[in-house]
C-alpha cells in the first residue's frame, strides 16, 4: 500500500507595508519641450490601473515608492499640454525605474501622445551582482521550475546530488524568501517550499554583495514575489506526457520502446476578483508532475535474498525477484497555492497565502541496479 503524506505550510496572515525586498520605485523628470526643457512644476503622474501616483516638484522631479513588481503604463497630465502615456514600464524588485517625460503644448483638445519605454543600457542603481527574472521572461524561457531559472544565472551551479551552489558556497548558505517570508530548509539546506513558475511575478537573485536585511545568507539570496489576483478573470491549463527511448537497452534498461506515460505533468492557474467581494482578488495555481526518469533497475533479487546460504537442514535459501523493471530515478511532486489579496490603501495590503507541497524523489545508485528495493 502506497503511503502518502501531504505537507501543509500555511503562510502567515499578514499586513504587509509595501517596503524594500518586495517592491520597486519609479522616478524621473518632466520638462516642457517648447521652452528649452524648462521643468514642469505640478504635473500629475499616474500609474494606470492603480491608485498610485505623484506630482512633480519645483525641479520637475517626481518619484513613486512601493510599486509592486510588474509592467505598467504611466500617464503624465498637465493643463494646456498634451497628455503623454508611457507604456511598457517595467518595475523590478529593489530597482528604481527611470522615466522622463517631455510635454508639448496642446493644439487639439484631447490629443494624446503614446510613448513606449525602453530599458537603459546602464542600470545606475545596480551596486551588486543581482539579476531579476520577470514572469514574461520565464514564459519565454525553456524552463519548467524555479530551479531551472536559477541554473541559468551567472555563478550558480548544480551538484550531483541536485543541490544549488552560489559562487562556490554550500547549499545551506543560500537564503530563500517567498513574499518576504523565509522558507529555508534548515536541516538539509535549500528551500522547503518553492512556488511554481505560473505563480511567480518576479525572481530576484543576489549572488554577490547584499544588504544586512539578508543577514542569514552567506553566498546567495533568492527573493521570490508571487502574483496577485487580476482585476478580471483569467486562467490557463497546460499538460504533457511522454517518455524516453534508446537503441542501447543493455545500458539503459526498459527503454527499448517508447512509453507515453513515463513522464506526466499538469499545471493550471486561475485568478480574478472573488465573487460577491469584488475588492478581494484571488489566485489559484497548481502543478502535479510524475516522472519515472530514464534509469531503471531490474528486480532480479530481493533484499531478503541469501544467495548460497545453507540452512540448518542443508537447503539453499534464495528468494529471487521476478525480473520486473523498477524506476530508480523517479520524481513525484504536487504543489498547490491559493492567495487572497486586498489592497486597503496605496501602501497597505492584506494578503493570505496557503500552500500544500509534497515532493518525493529517488536518486539512482548503480550498486543496487539488480536489487532496486534494497536501496532507500
Amino acid at each position: 500500500m502506497k503511503h502518502f503524506k501531504l505537507r501543509l505550510i500555511p503562510l502567515i496572515f499578514l499586513v504587509s507595508i509595501l517596503l524594500g525586498g518586495k517592491t520597486g520605485k519609479i522616478s524621473g523628470t518632466v520638462s516642457l519641450s517648447n521652452q528649452d526643457n524648462v521643468p514642469a512644476i505640478g504635473t500629475n503622474i499616474l500609474i494606470l490601473g492603480t491608485d498610485q501616483g505623484a506630482a512633480t516638484d519645483q525641479d520637475g522631479y517626481f518619484f513613486i515608492n512601493n510599486v509592486l513588481p510588474g509592467t505598467y503604463s504611466l500617464r503624465c497630465e498637465m493643463i494646456g499640454f498634451k497628455t503623454v502615456t508611457m507604456e511598457n514600464v517595467v518595475v523590478k524588485i529593489g530597482f528604481t525605474t527611470a522615466v522622463n517625460f517631455s510635454l508639448e503644448e496642446e493644439v487639439l483638445t484631447g490629443e494624446e501622445v503614446v510613448v513606449v519605454a525602453t530599458r537603459p543600457v546602464v542600470v545606475r542603481d545596480l551596486t551588486s551582482t543581482k539579476s531579476v527574472v520577470t514572469k514574461k521572461e520565464m514564459d519565454q524561457l525553456p524552463v519548467e521550475t524555479v530551479e531551472d531559472v536559477l541554473r541559468l544565472q551567472a555563478g550558480v551551479v548544480k551538484d550531483a546530488s541536485g543541490n544549488l551552489h552560489f559562487r562556490g558556497g554550500r547549499a545551506a548558505e543560500v537564503s530563500y524568501i517567498v513574499d518576504g517570508i523565509p522558507v529555508d530548509d534548515n536541516f538539509s539546506g535549500g528551500a522547503s517550499m518553492i512556488p511554481e513558475n505560473n505563480a511567480i511575478e518576479q525572481i530576484e537573485v543576489l549572488s554577490g554583495i547584499f544588504n544586512a536585511e539578508y543577514g542569514r545568507a552567506m553566498s546567495g539570496v533568492v527573493n521570490i514575489v508571487t502574483r496577485d489576483g487580476s482585476d478580471r478573470y483569467t486562467g490557463s491549463i497546460f499538460s504533457y506526457s511522454g517518455g524516453y527511448v534508446t537503441n542501447n537497452p543493455s545500458m539503459y534498461l526498459n527503454l527499448d520502446r517508447p512509453r507515453i506515460n513515463g513522464t506526466q505533468s499538469l499545471e493550471f492557474d486561475l485568478s480574478g476578483p472573488l465573487p460577491i467581494f469584488n475588492d478581494l482578488k484571488f489566485l489559484l495555481t497548481g502543478k502535479f508532475q510524475n516522472s519515472d526518469g530514464h534509469l531503471y533497475g531490474m528486480k532480479r533479487f530481493l533484499p531478503a535474498d541469501n544467495i548460497g546460504y545453507t540452512g540448518t537442514e542443508g537447503e539453499t535459501i534464495s528468494e529471487a525477484g521476478d525480473s520486473s523493471f523498477v524506476p530508480m530515478s523517479y520524481r513525484d511532486r504536487k504543489n498547490l497555492m491559493a492567495k487572497l489579496t486586498w489592497k486597503a490603501t496605496s501602501s497597505i495590503k492584506l494578503a493570505y497565502s496557503f500552500t500544500a507541497y509534497d515532493s518525493r524523489n529517488r536518486e539512482y545508485t548503480h550498486a543496487f541496479r539488480y536489487n532496486p528495493e534494497g536501496y532507500y
